[in-house]
């Protein structure tokens, strides 16, 4: 092949050499080193080398000519979306798959999702989720979270005994427990509680039991010879007795009856600066505490204290008390002899009666007998 034929002229001018690929297939290695030694020998085939300026000029200007171009240039995404078809819980395909099951964190690893109505709850079955359909609620039920529903019920005036009424056990524990409670024992269990409060209706007491208000006459038994009852509602009791036929009568006369009523029989001497309580019954001594000398009455009237000195100087006196207080029956001696001090003292039953005396410093007495008379009325 021919000098000319491997590398024409028109190199040196840039353009494309006429080679083809049986031309080069007909080159050796020696005839490739000539070939290579004589192209070089060839001034117009080179040129000089491009300074550093000189190349970072011609690439600036050709990125910006790139740079130009508006079709050459897009905006990257931010993410890449899968694609090909979906798989596990997931199916279809991407970017657009759609759930065909869920997980569960116990029983089954994996459930799948059948079909489901309109208004239908989710629920599992066995290894499915399917739908379900809301119970319906019971209108005739007494519900827990529904207001007003006991209230609202129509009322029975009168229970009877086979009557029901339901309740929950407190003493159950904690698992539920209902009861239900008869009319008939509920009304035993109340009467058994309120008869530790209040009276039957219908009941006896015993006389000892009334001890406050005013009992009505009419409440008691007619009075009889035979038996104490009722005082008559009419009539006027004042100044009148009760007759057992139940009528109020006025006494056809009346008096009084004296009772004489020794209280120290024989003589005693009190000495100077001495006083005390006399002691009933006894001629020997006497007691400075009242309690030792009192007695106890029924009801009577006391009008006199008298008995009998055979000797005396200073000052003496005597005194009729009741109930431990002094009283209008009282007196000093002033003379041997008899005396008597008088008054009016009413006493009732269980009143205490006693008789104080004293003497002043310097005097004596010596006492035979002292006496109280009472009286009474006797009709």
């Amino acid at each position: 092949m021919s000098h000319e034929k491997l590398h024409k002229a028109e190199h040196a001018t840039g353009q494309p050499d006429a080679l083809s690929p049986a031309d080069i297939g007909a080159i050796t290695d020696g005839a490739a080193d000539t070939k290579i030694s004589d192209h070089a020998a060839i001034a117009a085939a080179h040129h000089s080398r491009y300074t550093d300026g000189e190349a970072d000029s011609r690439v600036s200007a050709g990125i910006g000519t790139h740079a130009a171009i508006a079709n050459a240039h897009h905006t990257p995404p931010t993410t890449l979306p899968p694609n090909g078809a979906a798989s596990g819980q997931l199916g279809g395909n991407y970017p657009g798959p759609d759930v065909r099951g869920i997980r569960t964190t116990t029983g089954p690893t994996e459930l799948s999702i059948g079909a489901v109505a309109d208004g239908e709850y989710l629920k599992r079955s066995g290894t499915a989720v399917i739908g379900g359909t809301p119970p319906t609620l019971d209108s005739t039920a007494v519900h827990k979270a529904t207001a007003a529903e006991v209230s609202g019920m129509a009322a029975k005036g009168t229970p009877v005994d086979a009557d029901v009424i339901m309740g929950e056990d407190s003493a159950g524990g904690t698992a539920f427990s209902k009861i239900k409670i008869t009319w008939a024992a509920l009304k035993a269990t109340l009467k058994t509680y309120f008869d530790t409060l209040y009276a039957a209706i219908t009941h006896y007491h015993a006389g000892a039991d009334i001890t406050s208000g005013t009992l009505d006459g009419d409440r008691l038994p007619a009075l009889s010879a035979t038996k104490k009852g009722g005082a008559p509602a009419t009539g006027t009791p004042s100044g009148k007795f009760l007759k057992d036929d139940g009528t109020w009568a006025a006494p056809s006369s009346q008096h009084y009856h004296n009772q004489l009523c020794p209280v120290m029989p024989m003589g005693i001497s009190f000495a100077g600066n001495s006083s005390g309580y006399i002691i009933w019954g006894r001629s020997d001594t006497y007691t400075s505490v009242e309690a030792n000398a009192q007695v106890r009455l029924k009801e009577v009237r006391a009008v006199q204290l008298s008995g009998h000195v055979t000797a005396y100087s200073g000052t003496c006196t005597f005194t009729l008390r009741k109930n431990g207080a002094n009283t209008g029956i009282t007196g000093t001696i002033s003379a041997t002899g008899h005396f008597t001090f008088n008054g009016t003292v009413d006493f009732t039953d269980g009143d205490l009666i006693s008789v104080a005396f004293s003497v002043a410093p310097g005097g004596g007495l010596t006492l035979y007998g002292l006496f109280i008379i009472f009286n009474s009325v006797v009709i």
